[in-house]
């Protein structure tokens, strides 16, 4: 990353929170997001509250839970479960306090993600839980971790498009998503100086130029300066849309810690696809002419006189 490059570490703890630390994997998140070309950390036992946790053999994946966790008088408490996770697959919420890991109390949220980890993908941790409605007692059977791309989608395809915050568009880009409705979208988070980036921007720019008069819209999100993006655009070539996320706000909305990281939206504002990194070659294009392809929302039918 370049010097003075502005990208607040509040986006390393967001994601740390979804995909690191205490979401049951081990080793720190990035500080700042990185380039991705495209798109496992090592795990130490530690006895807690008494009890040792079991060793993974070789051949076995590190467990994974999919939770974001804090401190908790009496436990753990729950701050956020990833969709599709072992944990909502098994029934925690968001808000339920663990008192009890298959018999075993814990206090620290890393040592129960070392714990899970360390029972091993397959494994089932017993959850002992405590919600307004009284304890519970659920099965959790453990995966291993997503890779970010997995982790991403699962996040978000389905789900509509966070709004934008705090944004400041450029030479007549669009100022919110709600511009955009009825579009399939191509939002792209980059910087001028992440190299990944500049090889994706002739594809988005043939993408733009080439399908626009079908219903695309590709539009660039960057936190740096207005006048370094101004004149690298310049320079570059870049025919589409761009819009500053000074703050960050909007990054941060979209968990953005690689860059770059392409969204693929339908004309509901549904995301439909997440590239972190270049994406494959004819991948980007064959989703978004699969979107294209989708009917428009239908007009509301008049009601009868």
């Amino acid at each position: 990353m370049k010097a003075g490059h502005f990208f607040p570490v509040l986006l390393a703890g967001l994601w740390a929170s979804m995909a690191c630390g205490d979401v049951n994997a081990a080793g720190p998140p990035p500080a700042a997001p990185r380039a991705a070309a495209s798109s496992s950390a090592s795990v130490t036992p530690a006895g807690v509250g008494g009890v040792a946790p079991p060793r993974l053999g070789d051949e076995e994946a590190p467990g994974w839970m999919g939770i974001a966790m804090d401190r908790a008088d009496g436990g753990i408490r729950v701050k956020r479960v990833v969709r599709g996770s072992p944990a909502q697959k098994g029934g925690l919420r968001e808000g339920d306090l663990i008192e009890a890991v298959n018999g075993a109390a814990y206090k620290e949220p890393n040592a129960l993600s070392r714990a899970i980890a360390l029972l091993g993908a397959g494994a089932t941790a017993t959850l002992s839980v405590r919600r307004e409605s009284g304890p519970a007692t659920m099965a959790v059977i453990l995966e291993s971790r997503p890779d970010p791309d997995e982790l991403m989608r699962r996040e978000y395809v389905g789900t509509f498009a966070p709004a934008w915050n705090d944004v400041t568009p450029v030479a007549g880009a669009p100022k919110s998503l709600a511009e955009l409705k009825g579009k399939v979208v191509v939002v792209d988070f980059w910087a001028t100086w992440c190299g990944p980036c500049r090889y994706t921007l002739p594809r988005l720019n043939d993408l733009h130029a080439r399908l626009g008069p079908q219903g695309l819209s590709v539009v660039g999100i960057s936190t740096e300066e207005p006048e370094r993006v101004a004149t690298f655009a310049a320079k570059a070539g870049i025919a589409y849309p761009i819009v500053l996320d000074g703050n960050a706000a909007t990054s941060k909305a979209y968990s953005v810690i690689s860059l770059p990281t392409l969204f693929v939206l339908d004309r509901k504002g549904v995301v439909r696809e997440v590239f972190i990194g270049i994406p494959a070659p004819g991948a980007l294009e064959k989703r978004v002419g699969e979107l294209l392809k989708e009917p428009a929302e239908p007009a509301v039918p008049r009601p009868s006189p």
